[in-house]
C-alpha cells in the first residue's frame, strides 16, 4: 500500500503555482487648488485691474522687453513671473505662448500700450490672438485692452465689434478701456 500511495502522489498532477493577477485601479483625480492666472504686458503694470488681481491672489505673468517696466514689475508685483519677450515681433509669439502655458493657462489677459498708434494696437491684437486658443478651450476668459486714443484703439474697437459676439458665445469677453500714457506703480 505504501507503494500505491507513492505512485498516486507521483502520478497526480502538480498543483499550479498561484499566479499574481494585476489589479488595475483607475487613477484618482486629486483636486489641487490652482489660483487663476492673469497675463499682462509690461505696460499694464500698475493698472488698477492688475493691482486688483494681485490683491485677489491671482498668479501674474508679465511679458515685455522694456528694462525699466520689467524691473518695476519685479518690485511692484512680488511673485509675478516675468517673461522677457518683444511682443512686437511675431516670431517671438510662439515661444511666448509656450512659456506662458508652461507657467499657467491664464483666464484673463490685460494688454496695454502707452500709445494709441496702429502698431501698438496690432501688437496687442497679435498677443490676444496668440493666447486666445487657451481661453476658448476653457470656455471662460476675459481680454482687457488698454490704450489711449489713436488708430490702434480704433482697430481694437473694430476687432471687438466684429469678433466679440462669437467669442462671448465661447465664454470669452472683450473690453477696451482708456489707458494712461504711462501706467503708474
Amino acid at each position: 500500500m505504501e507503494g500505491d500511495a507513492m505512485t498516486d502522489t507521483l502520478l497526480r498532477p502538480a498543483r499550479p503555482a498561484p499566479v499574481a493577477v494585476p489589479v488595475l485601479v483607475p487613477p484618482v483625480a486629486v483636486a489641487v487648488a490652482v489660483p487663476p492666472a492673469t497675463f499682462l504686458t509690461d505696460s499694464a503694470i500698475g493698472l488698477p485691474e492688475v493691482l486688483d488681481d494681485q490683491a485677489a491672489g491671482r498668479r501674474l505673468i508679465v511679458a515685455g522687453d522694456d528694462p525699466v517696466a520689467m524691473s518695476l514689475g519685479e518690485l511692484a508685483l512680488p511673485g509675478a513671473r516675468l517673461i522677457w519677450a518683444d511682443p512686437r515681433r511675431s516670431s517671438e509669439l510662439y515661444r511666448l505662448r509656450q512659456e506662458v502655458e508652461a507657467i499657467a493657462v491664464p483666464d484673463r489677459l490685460v494688454l496695454a500700450q502707452p500709445e494709441g498708434s496702429t502698431a501698438a494696437g496690432l501688437t496687442l491684437l497679435q498677443l490676444a490672438l496668440a493666447l486666445l486658443p487657451a481661453l476658448r478651450a476653457r470656455k471662460v476668459g476675459e481680454i482687457l485692452f488698454a490704450l489711449p486714443e489713436g488708430e490702434g484703439r480704433q482697430a481694437i474697437a473694430a476687432f471687438i465689434a466684429e469678433i466679440g459676439p462669437a467669442l462671448r458665445a465661447d465664454g470669452v469677453t472683450l473690453a477696451l478701456t482708456e489707458a494712461p500714457q504711462k501706467a503708474r506703480v
